[in-house]
């Protein structure tokens, strides 16, 4: 038996789950009142991280890497399985993501620090919302869009190559789900015509810090260790005046969601634009940092999937660097 029919007999298994979670599950979770949504993925998580010990140890092992030096190897412990339970509870609401109302986006996420917002859009240069993988990251969109305001969001190439039809059909109800809500999508790889020009229109366009779209990087420091972030936030507020307001996504004990919007980042200029960038980034890194390391389980399973799928070559650039080099960039093709 071939090594391609052994992964194909693997991959198996795993269709068949997706296609439960996402053609009957998706169906049935319309009806679940969303508290008995969330305990379903609780639960699933949980004996998951039972039964699957292989993951259990890589997803350890990724973060006591990460967090070693700020939390014990028991609290690492802790994290791990609760960044799984984060994980599964925000799949969970990409379940109904597609169906939210302004209602019952109300219901479920409060925002904070929207005087901050309403601050930056009356200087009407467009305003660049500062997002990362953080949390329930994606409620930020109908948390602001059904608030009225006119909210963009970069997005990049979904992984389809080599997946087999289950994955692209679940690609397609997730675009047609989404287009419903008050949100703009624009592919990071197209021109950068409508980025600028939403700016223009006063509209907000959210990025994210540490995707792994884009082609330029820059080091900066996360967590004591050398980490590929994305400039494009710097680079696009440097070309158009917008202004950039780091947004974060936290889910409270009860579940539901806070959108914290923070105060305007205001860039502190340099002599040259390269200093400027690497300076400010490293600036927003370190706030991001500050909310990892009180929230470290809405961003855990993020660096374990980073790692992970850079290592199998998913990705182009992990999250952190073997090398410590104290902050070079590798710079490559980007409008930005």
């Amino acid at each position: 038996m071939t090594g391609t029919m052994v992964r194909s007999l693997i991959a198996i298994p795993r269709s068949l789950a997706l296609w439960f979670v996402w053609i009957p599950g998706r169906r049935l979770a319309r009806f679940l009142p969303y508290r008995v949504l969330m305990t379903a993925a609780l639960i699933g998580a949980r004996i998951f991280w039972v039964v699957a010990a292989g993951t259990r140890r890589k997803i350890k092992t990724d973060l006591a890497e990460a967090y070693g030096r700020y939390f014990s190897a028991a609290e690492v412990a802790s994290i791990s399985r609760r960044s799984l339970e984060q994980f599964a509870m925000r799949h969970a609401e990409n379940l109904i993501f597609g169906r939210l109302t302004a209602e019952s986006t109300r219901k479920l996420v409060t925002i904070e620090g929207r005087e901050h917002l309403d601050a930056a859009l009356a200087k009407n240069r467009g305003v660049i919302i500062q997002l990362a993988h953080f949390g329930s990251f994606l409620m930020v969109l109908p948390a602001l869009g059904y608030s009225g305001y006119r909210i963009n969001q970069l997005v990049g190439q979904p992984e389809l190559e080599g997946r087999g039809w289950i994955n692209r059909h679940i690609f397609r109800i997730r675009v047609r789900e989404h287009g419903a809500l008050p949100v703009r999508f624009m592919h990071v790889d197209r021109s950068l015509k409508p980025v600028i020009k939403a700016l223009k229109n006063n509209e907000l366009v959210a990025m994210a810090l540490d995707g792994r779209d884009g082609k330029e990087w820059v080091r900066v420091n996360l967590l004591g260790r050398s980490a590929n972030l994305s400039p494009g936030s710097i680079r696009l507020a440097l070309l158009t005046g917008a202004v950039v307001l780091p947004t974060f996504a936290v889910r409270g004990p009860d579940g539901l969601h806070r959108v914290i919007i923070e105060r305007p980042f205001e860039l502190e200029e340099l002599e040259t634009r390269e200093e400027t960038v690497a300076k400010n980034l490293q600036r927003l890194t370190d706030l991001f940092e500050t909310y990892i390391l009180k929230h470290p389980c809405h961003f855990g399973m993020m660096i374990h999937l980073i790692q992970n799928r850079a290592k199998k070559g998913v990705f182009g650039m992990p999250l952190f660097s073997d090398e410590n080099d104290g902050g070079a960039a590798e710079t490559g093709e980007n409008e930005l």
